[in-house]
């Protein structure tokens, strides 16, 4: 990987000099735009992932997208919003660790299901839940 605000040096690809001078070096400044999936952060990199309402509560797995594509990730019963889950080894490149690569930190975003979704048997099994679990609600 090369970093932000490497120069590179091309000797002799530059402009034609005057007379019959060998032409000049071109120099090329390496600048990353900024991506709407991938924040980088040193080594790391973040993404967010939507997870499921039901895979939150009970575990699962769902494809996370990393800088070499998709991997399929483990998603923990009791998952929370901001939840960071790391994938070892799918983050940044770093020339001056041998190539070594950072980590991918994939934040966890719960999916609520739409309303059309939710029907009166999973509306009634929250509902007592709720119920159930109100005064620690409260009191977080």
């Amino acid at each position: 990987g090369v970093e932000p605000g490497t120069k590179l040096r091309f000797a002799g690809l530059g402009g034609a000099a005057l007379g019959n001078a060998p032409p000049g070096d071109a120099y090329v400044e390496i600048q990353l735009a900024p991506s709407s999936e991938f924040k980088r952060v040193g080594r790391d990199i973040e993404v967010e992932l939507a997870v499921s309402f039901a895979d939150a509560i009970l575990g699962g797995t769902a494809r996370a997208p990393t800088l070499d594509g998709q991997v399929e990730l483990k998603i923990p019963a009791g998952v929370t919003t901001g939840s960071r889950l790391r994938i070892r080894g799918k983050g940044w490149p770093d020339r001056s660790a041998g190539g070594a690569r950072g980590d991918e930190i994939v934040v966890v975003k719960i999916a609520t299901p739409p309303a059309e979704q939710i029907d009166a048997e999973l509306r009634e099994a929250v509902r007592r839940w709720r119920e159930g679990h109100a005064s620690s609600e409260t009191a977080a």
